[in-house]
């Protein structure tokens, strides 16, 4: 159906033509083009920063079963240390208690930030090893070590392997 030119002169009537709707047309396939840019640049920082979070878990377990060693020792030590003094009030023993707790995070800033600063780089898995190695930690590949039943009151669990008692 025509529309005759002069409708465009009524008062609060607009009136388009085609080449009008092929230029709205053309605005809004630009607009979204830029738009789909900018997408594209938020989805790609955001694939950076999941790829830079995931290289840090495969350091993961090695600092968990560290931190986990030594804040048993920490326990272990504070226990056998309260156990040995006379007239600790509760207050003495919380003091005592984040003492050795912050001690021991000290001890291990130095090599949590090491194993995160080389965690996916060529020098990762030898470092993760020697960690491993020269603390004696039970890392199995991030999983909860199999522990076998053992029989009540005969063992326990150290650092993940069972250390049997003797009678004598």
């Amino acid at each position: 159906c025509d529309i005759e030119p002069e409708v465009g002169n009524i008062r609060n009537v607009t009136l388009y033509n085609i080449d009008d709707l092929q230029e709205i047309v053309a605005n809004n396939i630009r607009f979204r083009e830029e738009e789909a840019q900018r997408a594209e640049v938020i989805v790609q920082e955001e694939i950076e920063s999941i790829e830079d979070r995931f290289k840090y878990l495969s350091t993961r377990p090695v600092m968990v079963s560290l931190s986990d060693k030594a804040e048993e020792i920490r326990q272990r030590e504070l226990r056998h240390g309260l156990s040995k003094i006379e007239g600790l009030t509760d207050e003495d023993k919380k003091v005592l208690s984040h003492m050795t707790h912050m001690i021991v995070r000290k001890i291990l800033r130095e090599p949590m930030i090491h194993l995160n600063e080389y965690a996916g780089t060529e020098w990762e898995s030898e470092d993760k090893s020697a960690v491993a190695r020269l603390f004696k930690l039970d890392v199995r590949k991030g999983q909860e070590l199999e522990k076998l039943p053992l029989p009540p009151g005969k063992a326990f669990w150290l650092s993940g392997r069972p250390i049997m008692w003797k009678t004598v």
